[in-house]
């Protein structure tokens, strides 16, 4: 781990937002010894980045990756992840309600033959809904963790990166692009979505959803969205700011809570 000045606007002026005392559950699938360190979330009194102070380096991350979706971690084969998601029926099923989302908001989108690329596409089940909606759109993935990403490769069969993004992956450009819950996960937020500007077709979509930086007002420090997996919090403004200094056009930000009660600021974004 390491400790970083903010990746926005490179300021070392910051504030702490919540101290880290207690075992993080992340940190010890890579090394039980980073829970000495210590460890808080801090924000950038420039530019109001919220971030982990210190946090994982990549080739922690990578190592995170390898072991974060295995049985013995998270009590469930990858199988039965899959199932247990695809069986809840519509009105209760959070893909359900993100694919009803980008639908009413892009309809003349949706509608036409396209390509769609999940980053951080998990077990396929959020490109498995969309796809009972739009069939004859071109699905692909990319998933850093094996187990999923072939998961998806299987119960899909399309195309799935296993590994992290970047931009050529599959040497093809497309409609719409989707992060579910990845951004801040990524090691640096503004070059990833570079990437994903290059990816895209002139009028393509990004839809990007990310925690809500109002979980630090509502959440316990110990929720496992405080955790190290997660490198960065953004509020509405500063996403906005960065969106826009990738060049991408704003269509909608907005803050929603999940069926699980869970905070989350989703956004519609074009390149034109």
């Amino acid at each position: 781990m390491k400790n970083n000045n903010c990746i926005l606007c490179q300021s070392n002026n910051k504030t702490v937002v919540a101290k880290q005392a207690f075992e993080d559950e992340y940190l010890t699938l890579i090394n039980p010894e980073l829970n000495k360190l210590q460890r808080a979330w801090v924000e950038c009194n420039d530019c109001k980045l919220i971030y982990h102070n210190p946090q994982l380096e990549e080739f922690e991350t990578k190592d995170l990756y390898l072991k974060f979706r295995d049985p013995s971690f998270r009590d469930e084969v990858a199988d039965e992840y899959f199932d247990r998601i695809v069986s809840i029926p519509a009105s209760d099923s959070e893909n359900h309600i993100k694919v009803d989302w980008i639908s009413g908001n892009i309809s003349s989108c949706i509608e036409k033959n396209g390509s769609i690329m999940d980053i951080g596409s998990g077990g396929g089940v959020f490109l498995h809904t969309f796809l009972q909606e739009n069939k004859s759109w071109m699905p692909y993935g990319v998933e850093p963790t094996v187990e999923f990403a072939n998961l998806t490769k299987r119960k899909l069969n399309c195309s799935v990166h296993t590994g992290t993004y970047r931009r050529n992956i599959f040497n093809t450009k497309f409609d719409l692009v989707t992060c579910n819950q990845v951004l801040e996960h990524t090691i640096n937020p503004m070059d990833f979505l570079n990437d994903i500007v290059n990816d895209l077709n002139h009028g393509g979509y990004l839809y990007i959803e990310v925690p809500d930086a109002i979980d630090f007002e509502e959440l316990s420090p110990e929720h496992d969205r405080f955790l190290a997996q997660h490198l960065w919090y953004f509020s509405r403004a500063v996403l906005e700011k960065m969106f826009k200094a990738v060049g991408f056009k704003v269509i909608k930000i907005e803050s929603l809570k999940t069926i699980r009660g869970r905070n989350n600021l989703v956004s519609l974004l074009l390149k034109e």
